[in-house]
Formats: structure tokens, C-alpha cells, sequence
């Protein structure tokens, strides 16, 4: 079971599903926009043990049962967790606002690479690592909040590094994308690097949910840090009724 631990307080249950980094430090970005209006319910993955991903969506179902949540916030990775969910449970209509989400992953290598490197880097040196590799993953606009994001990817404990890393190889939704009935909002920066957002949109669009796309321009990839109003609007907009299907037409 995956711990959740609520953030903010309000009349509607949100549920928070972070990105394989598991950053406080990125959520706390989106509290401001949340607090009085949404009860923000954040997955903590760094304490769950054996983590899996059929295990981290069996979890979601779960504390859906147990909180009947009116939406479902997930980032990155996450997004892949709250889809394959969705996939699964065609009969809950749960909106999910879904930010730098991925299909599939591309870069295999370099998945690869990082499970290589959580095994020989030593401890003493991790800082360091993680600061370099920030260097090409940290978005601009989320630059402030950098030394707390190194200090929260350097408190992830070795072996749930390789368990995610192995968890992101698993990921392939790319066939059943069509399948996807819940509501939905797509939400990419214009510069995710990460997950290519560009190339991302042209598959949620081929599947069928062009309508669900918003594009952000000047934004990374964690839209969470760069553009929390942007998620806070997207949220509300499907808590107040409004949202689309995430069908194209």
C-alpha cells in the first residue's frame, strides 16, 4: 500500500500521484492553488516497499474504494499509473488531470543507463549526480526549487531507484489509449524534454483525445512546479462539471 498523506484541506478529495521522482517539492507548488477548495491526498512512494507497477495501480483502486475521490492529479509516471487504472476500470467516470504524461518510453537506453548507474553510484556522491542530471531535466522556471528537489531525489533509497526504473520499462499503453473513457485533460509544456511532449500529443490525438490536449507554451516538463495555476484551473474546470470526455471528434 502506497501511504497518502494529505496536504491541503477542502470540501473535495483529490488524489496526488507524483512522478518517479515522489518530489514533496513538486506538489507543494500546487498547495497555494489548492487549499480550501481540494483535500489533496499526495502518494508518498518513498514509503512503500516492493513497489511495482501492477502493485502502485492495484493501490490506486484501493484508496479509490476507500476515499471516492472527485478527481485524480498525477504527474509524468503517475499519469501512466492513472491510466492504466482507468483502463481497467472503465465503470469509474473519475476525471484525471494528467500533467507531462507518457504513452510509452522512448529511450529505453537511457532507462537503462539510469538502473546502471542507481547500482555503482556511491552515496557520498549522489548530490552530485542528481545536481548534473538536473541540469537537463529542471525546467527554468522550476530552477528555485532545485536544491529541494536534489534533496528529495538523494532520499530515495537505492533500491527503490532500480524498482521504478524497472517499473518505467513496463510502460507500453500506446494500443488501448483508445479504450480511455475517463474525462481527461492532457497537460504538456512546449519544452518537455523529458517525455517529448510534441510527439506525446500526436498519439493521444491519433487515440482519439485531441480534445483533452492543452499545450503550454514556455514550460517544462513538470507543469506540477512551472504552471501549478494552470493544473488548479484544469482541476476545477472538471470539478465544476465542465470538463470533456477526453473523446475527439
Amino acid at each position: 500500500m502506497i501511504p497518502l498523506v494529505p496536504l491541503s484541506q477542502g470540501v473535495h478529495t483529490v488524489l496526488a500521484l507524483p512522478g518517479l521522482d515522489g518530489s514533496r517539492a513538486l506538489v507543494d507548488q500546487l498547495i497555494p492553488h489548492l487549499d480550501g477548495d481540494v483535500t489533496l491526498l499526495w502518494a508518498d512512494y518513498n514509503r512503500a516497499r516492493g513497489l511495482t507497477y501492477s502493485r502502485a495501480v492495484a493501490t490506486l483502486e484501493r484508496a479509490v474504494e476507500l476515499h471516492r475521490p472527485s478527481g485524480i492529479l498525477a504527474e509524468s509516471f503517475g499519469s501512466t499509473v492513472a491510466m492504466r487504472w482507468a483502463l481497467e476500470h472503465p465503470e469509474r467516470a473519475i476525471p484525471l488531470i494528467l500533467s507531462g504524461p507518457l504513452s510509452h518510453v522512448r529511450r529505453r537506453w537511457c532507462t537503462g543507463w539510469g538502473r546502471a548507474a542507481a547500482w555503482v553510484t556511491p552515496d557520498a556522491i549522489r548530490p552530485a549526480v542528481v545536481w548534473i542530471g538536473s541540469q537537463f531535466v529542471i525546467a527554468r522556471r522550476a530552477r528555485p526549487i532545485r536544491p529541494a528537489l536534489i534533496r528529495d531525489f538523494c532520499r530515495i533509497p537505492r533500491r527503490a531507484w532500480l524498482d521504478r526504473l524497472a517499473m518505467l520499462l513496463e510502460v507500453d499503453l500506446r494500443d488501448r489509449l483508445p479504450e480511455l473513457r475517463a474525462p481527461v485533460t492532457l497537460l504538456w509544456g512546449e519544452r518537455d524534454r523529458v517525455v517529448y511532449g510534441d510527439r506525446e500529443a500526436e498519439i493521444f490525438r491519433a487515440a482519439g483525445h485531441g480534445d483533452a490536449i492543452r499545450i503550454l507554451p514556455g514550460i517544462g516538463h513538470s507543469v506540477w512546479a512551472e504552471h501549478p495555476e494552470a493544473v488548479a484551473a484544469e482541476l476545477r474546470r472538471h470539478l465544476n462539471g465542465n470538463g470533456h470526455t477526453g473523446r475527439g471528434h
